[in-house]
């Protein structure tokens, strides 16, 4: 969406307005940056407009969003840049956009006589300069044409190079300008038949051509290698009823260096060449019709007038931001910008885990294999559709062809996992792309995964036992006693999956767990219960259990259960003072106490006899020993 400023018609200047552009540039870096190649070139008049007013106008080309989307520009050509002002202008754009630029090579051979050097800032986070590329190429009149070899950082070459010529040819109407202007025409258009066929060009620049008709502009789109396009189809343009695409004057009268006339002549233009317009990977976006290469700020209603008469209505149903553009253009140099967007090549991103990891046995498993188009644009028109072919083999079983399209987010690969057999398999995934000027579009993308049979819980390690019933004895009344119930994987390998104990059913007091259950048991391990009869009488508790294990956490793991059968034998618990043992307390029992008479000993020896746990055995012992007697 572009940001949008109301200047003169809400009561303050074009200086203040700019201003503000300038702190909403930099709130403008925070939205994701968007590929789509925008371009723009303008004479700059050697920047004897008002240098606000200019900052104002680079605003507005990266928020222009009449094609229904805005992006800073990535290529901005000027034209008439006397030695130094490319710096100038770099700083400009900088605070404008809120953007990094660079500079490209930048020649002048004496040119400030005659109006100033070409100069081309790039966004480097997109392009990058080939200064190989650089000629300077002489047009007549003083002036020199500059070529540059760009690249766009993600795609491929060839189509990731791009040509860019910047001219100024000879002013003036008359014979003998006509004829300096078709040598200039004549001169481009021999370097552009010397790159190779099918190259990405755009001719860029003030070209100074009255009308259609003129040699040099015939020339340009002349037949032969590497032909020229006029995005606006080559024909007329003079008179009112072509006014959209008129560049020259924005301002009726002249002043401060600049030239007056109104809004009356093409001479700005961006020619693309024929390869740019096949649709796919670099081309000229065609998705939004003439919007998509315009003069910035022109609505076509200022015929031989300056741009700023009156109402202007470039922004539709936003008079006062369409006002504060014409404002600073009028204010800014003698023409007004060309703008124009390009689609980029898709960019295909792929994602596969090198490895699956451990599958159980004979698991319907698909491969989290994924192909995107990760170009980074505004809208899905700006990038080609990237269809992908793809053939699973070794271990990975499918193929087809997948469509990624612009801003769809990733597209799955229905590719699966042979698991039938145990085991260390492997396999790949071959894709392709004919999409052009793709990163790499051939591919190999491997993975491998062990498949492993399934755990198998068993009461025994040398044979699988799913129930068991375990026994065990207990005193009425007595301390807890504690049962371990050994709980295997049977036939454990590294090719088994581990075992998760995840449950026991049926637990229940005077039965507790007496510790965690284990998880990625690999041969064995214990589950560990305790029987509390603290309040229990004699008898036999019986607790029946279930055992819930499943897999480790893998694809395809299951439950699977064991049943266990609890029996504690619940006893009357023992006479303490049948000391021994022979069930009735008598004169061996009585004998004892006599002989262990005084002192105990330190624990932890026992001292049966002191019943009254004085810490000694004595009279009171006695005394009660003689009233069990013969219980």
């Amino acid at each position: 969406m572009a940001l949008r400023f109301p200047a003169r018609r809400f009561g303050f200047s074009v200086s203040a307005a700019s201003m503000l552009l300038a702190a909403f540039a930099v709130l403008a870096t925070a939205r994701p940056a968007t590929a789509q190649l925008r371009m723009a070139t303008w004479n700059i008049t050697g920047l004897a407009g008002d240098v606000n007013a200019i900052r104002d106008v680079l605003s507005f080309i990266a928020s222009d969003d009449l094609p229904g989307y805005a992006v800073a520009p990535h290529i901005v050509v000027f034209q008439e840049v006397e030695q130094g002002d490319q710096l100038t202008l770099r700083t400009l754009l900088q605070q404008a956009t809120g953007v990094v630029y660079a500079i490209a090579t930048y020649t002048n051979d004496g040119e400030n006589q005659f109006g100033g050097a070409q100069a081309l800032l790039y966004r480097p986070d997109r392009l990058a300069e080939v200064p190989a590329g650089h000629r300077d190429i002489f047009t007549g009149a003083g002036r020199r044409a500059d070529r540059w070899r760009m690249r766009w950082l993600a795609a491929a070459e060839p189509e990731a190079t791009l040509w860019i010529y910047s001219a100024h040819l000879k002013a003036s109407p008359g014979s003998a300008n006509e004829a300096e202007r078709l040598a200039g025409a004549e001169a481009l258009r021999a370097d552009i038949a010397g790159l190779p066929n099918g190259s990405n060009i755009i001719l860029a620049g003030d070209l100074n051509l009255y009308a259609n008709t003129e040699p040099a502009f015939e020339e340009l789109l002349s037949p032969g290698a590497n032909p020229l396009v006029d995005p606006l189809g080559g024909g007329p343009w003079n008179g009112p009823a072509f006014a959209l695409a008129h560049t020259q004057s924005p301002r009726l009268t002249a002043g401060g260096g600049l030239v007056g006339g109104g809004m009356d002549d093409r001479f700005d233009f961006l020619l693309p060449a024929f390869a740019l317009q096949d649709g796919t990977g670099l081309a000229m976006l065609t998705e939004f019709d003439v919007r998509n290469h315009r003069s910035l700020g022109n609505d076509g209603n200022h015929y031989d007038i300056a741009i700023n008469t009156g109402n202007n209505t470039y922004f539709p149903g936003d008079i006062p931001t369409s006002n504060a553009l014409a404002d600073a253009l009028h204010d800014a140099a003698d023409h007004v910008p060309v703008v124009m967007d390009f689609q980029v090549p898709a960019v295909m991103t792929t994602a596969m885990p090198t490895s699956l990891g451990r599958i159980i046995r004979g698991t319907g498993f698909l491969v989290p294999a994924t192909v995107e188009n990760t170009t980074d644009v505004a809208v899905p028109e700006a990038t080609d559709p990237l269809f992908v072919s793809w053939t699973a083999t070794g271990a990975l079983l499918g193929g087809g062809t997948i469509l990624a399209e612009p801003l769809g987010g990733p597209r799955s690969f229905p590719a699966a996992l042979a698991t039938a057999s145990e085991g260390v398999v492997s396999g790949t995934i071959e894709l392709s792309t004919t999409a052009e000027g793709v990163l790499g579009p051939a591919r190999s993308l491997a993975t491998s995964a062990t498949i492993v049979r399934p755990s198998d819980p068993s009461f025994s390690g040398t044979e699988r036992v799913i129930e068991r019933e375990v026994t065990a004895e207990a005193e009425a009344g007595g301390p807890p006693i504690d049962i371990d119930v050994p709980v295997f994987n049977f036939g454990w390998s590294t090719l088994q999956s581990r075992l998760d104990v995840d449950a026991v059913d049926g637990i229940a007091a005077p039965l507790s767990l007496d510790g965690p259950l284990q998880q990625d048991v690999t041969a064995a391990t214990v589950l560990a219960l305790r029987f509390d009869p603290a309040t229990l009488g004699p008898g036999l508790v019986e607790i029946p259990l279930t055992i819930t294990t499943s897999d480790e956490n893998i694809p395809g793991e299951a439950q699977r259960s064991l049943t266990l059968l609890v029996r504690v034998d619940v006893g009357g618990g023992g006479n303490p003072y049948d000391l021994d043992g022979d069930g009735t307390v008598g004169f061996g029992d009585l004998l004892a106490v006599l002989s262990a008479f005084g002192a105990c000993p330190a624990p932890p020896v026992e001292c049966p006899a002191d019943f009254d746990s004085s810490g000694d055995v004595g009279f009171p012992d006695l005394l009660q020993i003689l009233a069990a007697f013969g219980t």
